[in-house]
């Protein structure tokens, strides 16, 4: 089974619930410049705001919602084994930033029930919620194409949706199976 891939705890050395977030890529969290150009690059890069002043996160609480965020977030690459790279934030560190529930718009049903939109009304609190994220030593943990492979075959065992056509099967996923 793939979830032993996915512990919050093995990758962030954080108890759950926390909230992840998919990044372009991880190599500016490990650059030495001072701590005002980093974060001013990570929030440009993985953090930008959308139109709405949201960033998109999800909520997740075992290695099961990590692994299933991961494989729906995925569904709209090329491949569901390709490299992800995901980044952790706790709830405490979440101070001035309100997180609401909305549904996401990935191909896994379990996942878009976990989907949270980060509502920041003040751009000087989300800089604060990066600068923690930094000063704690966080860093993103890049879950490899071998870690989604088998991620991807325990989708597919589960008839995520992420890794067929809905329409297609008249079967329900997992997840409508569980609710």
């Amino acid at each position: 089974m793939a979830d032993g891939d996915f512990s919050i705890e093995a990758a962030w050395d954080l108890s759950a619930p926390c909230y992840v977030r998919k990044l372009k890529r991880g190599s500016y969290w490990y650059d030495a410049r001072p701590l005002p150009d980093r974060v001013d690059t990570i929030i440009e890069k993985d953090f930008r705001l959308d139109q709405d002043g949201v960033v998109s996160v999800f909520e997740v609480r075992s290695g099961v919602d990590l692994r299933r965020v991961a494989v729906g977030l995925n569904a709209t690459r090329d491949s569901l084994s390709e490299d992800i790279f995901l980044i952790a934030i706790s709830p405490d560190e979440l101070q001035g930033v309100r997180a609401e529930p909305i549904p996401g718009d990935t191909k896994c049903l379990w996942a878009n029930r976990l989907h949270h939109n980060l509502v920041v009304e003040q751009q000087s609190a989300f800089t604060s919620v990066v600068e923690s994220l930094i000063r704690a030593g966080r860093k993103p943990t890049k879950f490899s194409r071998k870690k989604m492979g088998r991620a991807a075959e325990e989708a597919s065992r589960e008839g995520c949706y992420a890794t067929r056509d809905r329409a297609m099967s008249s079967d329900p996923c997992v997840c409508e199976r569980e609710t």
